[in-house]
């Protein structure tokens, strides 16, 4: 690429935390200077455009998926070396933080594990899944739907996401209490602004290393068993350490998004009565205002690649080694795919075209699992909580809404919102 690039007009977006309230000015500043800008302070080039997006989420050979989780903060172990640098990338590859997830992984390794953990996702599964699924979210409504008042991110949407996938892998009843305390108030997992890696899921090994040893001595014919037991399609069978990295992955991965995605569209709804009426009165809306939200308001922030092999972007070139950062929230509102792209519009055209769940080889595996929750979801509790408005007393008047943002550049969600309503 050009020279690297840093205006002292523009915050620093990996580590300025006023960004997180508010991302989208930023955003347009950026995409008024390229579609492809590299800052210099962390040798990552931060792309807004979503024709690029697009040709990046699907080109494995210049892209690798090593950092996609951790982003650009905690810098490579290795100082890149000529215009291919694969090799060096899988040299480190078992240092890498996340190392081993299915996010991380890439070309023949990943399509492996891939192939056979989108088993575990089919669309017959799902659907006898959704009568459970809706089980679990009226049993949870019924703990708040008469008192007029909630606070939905931990009062609903995480122990709803987390009791759904712990149902659908088959983690055992008796343990389902723990896991809904645990992730009710578990501390945050955040890099912020530190750049040092960790795993979020690690603190899960334990439990789920129990399952898997289990699972292979007496299989229970649930998911967790089909995991523990698996035979991938070369004919190999997962390490024990493999099968618990899949598992708690799967367990952990879709939680936190999938409750962030359920408070955006609440959050709207509180917000817009009309938008209220209309899904109330036709349930058949709801998938499409679902898209839209994703469009809007994403809980994927940003998502990340390394350059394996240098290559050209937007007219320029850039370097391997340099990190890319997708920035879905600007892409989703690249003025260049879609019309008026600040305004929410409930039936816009192809709008299922987003790329708040990534694109290609590694599009997000829970999407499917995501939309049903929060369809569900919002069908039940538009049934049950008559005249949704956001509380004054926590989020203030509607000339001045505040909502705590997650911190850090990766997830983009409120970390509460407390809704009045009339019990239905």
């Amino acid at each position: 690429m050009a020279p690297h690039q840093t205006d002292d007009d523009l915050a620093d977006f990996f580590t300025d935390q006023t960004i997180c309230n508010d991302p989208y000015p930023f955003y347009e500043q950026l995409r008024a200077k390229a579609p492809v800008w590299l800052d210099a302070r962390h040798d990552v080039a931060m792309v807004t455009s979503f024709e690029l997006g697009v040709a990046i989420y699907g080109d494995q050979d210049h892209f690798s998926s090593a950092n996609a989780v951790n982003g650009p903060l905690p810098p490579l172990p290795f100082r890149p070396d000529g215009d291919d640098i694969t090799s060096q990338i899988e040299a480190v590859r078992p240092d890498l933080p996340m190392a081993g997830l299915l996010v991380t992984l890439d070309g023949p390794q990943h399509a492996l594990l891939r192939s056979f953990v989108v088993k575990q996702f089919t669309p017959r599964r799902l659907r006898e899944n959704e009568a459970q699924l809706r089980s679990i979210a009226e049993r949870l409504i019924d703990d708040f739907a008469d008192k007029g008042e909630v606070e939905l991110v931990r009062g609903y949407g995480v122990p709803f996401a987390g009791l759904v996938i712990a149902d659908l892998l088959g983690v055992p009843q008796e343990d389902r209490g723990w896991f809904r305390e645990m992730f009710g108030t578990r501390p945050r997992f955040d890099q912020a602004n530190t750049g040092e890696s960790y795993n979020p899921l690690a603190f899960l090994d334990s439990k789920f290393t129990e399952y898997m040893v289990d699972r292979r001595k007496q299989p229970r014919g649930d998911v967790l068993s089909e995991i523990a037991n698996a035979t991938l399609a070369d004919g190999t069978n997962p390490s024990l350490s493999q099968v618990v990295t899949i598992a708690t992955f799967l367990f952990g991965a879709g939680q936190d998004t999938t409750a962030k995605l359920l408070s955006s569209a609440m959050r709207i709804l509180a917000e817009r009565a009309d938008l209220q009426d209309q899904l109330r009165s036709d349930h058949g809306l709801i998938p499409d205002f679902i898209e839209e939200t994703l469009r809007l308001e994403g809980p994927v922030k940003t998502s990340s690649r390394i350059v394996r092999k240098t290559v050209s972007l937007g007219g320029q070139t850039v370097q391997a080694g340099t990190h890319i950062a997708l920035l879905n929230g600007a892409m989703n509102r690249d003025p260049e795919k879609f019309e008026m792209p600040e305004e929410f519009r409930l039936g816009r055209p192809k709008v299922r075209e987003h790329l708040a769940f990534g694109r290609g080889a590694h599009t997000c595996l829970g999407a499917q699992l995501a939309r049903n929750e929060v369809r569900i979801s919002i069908e039940l509790l538009l049934d049950r909580m008559k005249n949704i408005l956001i509380c004054d007393e926590h989020h203030g008047p509607v000339t001045a809404r505040q909502y705590r943002q997650e911190p850090g550049y990766v997830l983009r969600g409120v970390r509460s919102l407390n809704l009045k309503f009339t019990p239905g």
